[in-house]
């Protein structure tokens, strides 16, 4: 999957900037959608690798990027990278 927008704002106020997600039992895909909507940025990841249609619930509340990020990883079992305005997500590697 492979997306490319264009924003006016910097990448580093959209991380600092404040996000709201509170979602029970919704697909990955429409999670990840909101993250795009509110942050500007995009999500990059191999559709072979991560179950998009997996249902997640989250209930975050004004908070950071990466908190709502970590709180996805934790329930999906992926881990994210970001590079300027792009989140990698991949599957964690087994240990």
């Amino acid at each position: 999957m492979f997306g490319f927008r264009h924003s006016k704002e910097p990448p580093y106020l959209a991380q600092e900037k404040k996000i709201s997600i509170s979602v029970k039992n919704e697909k990955l895909e429409t999670v990840l959608r909101m993250v795009e909507k509110q942050t500007n940025y995009l999500f990059f990841y191999d559709s072979d690798e991560i179950n998009k249609q997996q249902r997640i619930t989250i209930n975050q509340t004004n908070s950071s990027l990466k908190d709502v990020l970590d709180a996805v990883a934790s329930k999906t079992n992926l881990s994210y990278t970001i590079k300027g305005r792009h989140i990698i997500l991949a599957k964690k590697p087994n240990v």
